[in-house]
């Protein structure tokens, strides 16, 4: 997969504790791609999940797995049966994410 990243400062949002978050826009594959960077691993895509944080180039919302989690599964066998899609290194960043900014913070939409 070959990733151009193209910023732009037009577009911002304010989410939680008054952060600004700028738009990214990338061509993935040929195609465009844009979010907003939530962190490394898990941003918020416009038209991708109703705007709600997804893990970067998936469709798996956050909310869902860490629900599962939470629901008693264990996270690397999660890892292992979405092939990879997403790491440890970002469930653990949607957990920090969740702790600093509260259990509310993935239902949010951050599409503007």
């Amino acid at each position: 997969m070959t990733t151009t990243k193209h910023q732009s400062t037009s577009t911002t949002i304010e989410p939680p504790e008054a952060e600004q978050i700028t738009l990214v826009r990338e061509i993935v594959g040929e195609l465009p791609y844009e979010y907003y960077p939530l962190g490394e691993h898990i941003v918020a895509a416009p038209g991708v999940c109703g705007g709600e944080p997804t893990f970067k180039y998936t469709r798996i919302n956050v909310r869902f797995i860490l629900g599962r989690i939470a629901g008693g599964e264990q996270p690397d066998e999660l890892v292992t049966a979405y092939r990879g899609r997403f790491s440890m290194a970002a469930l653990e960043e949607a957990r920090r994410l969740e702790e600093k900014h509260g259990p509310d913070f993935f239902e949010h939409e951050f599409v503007p």
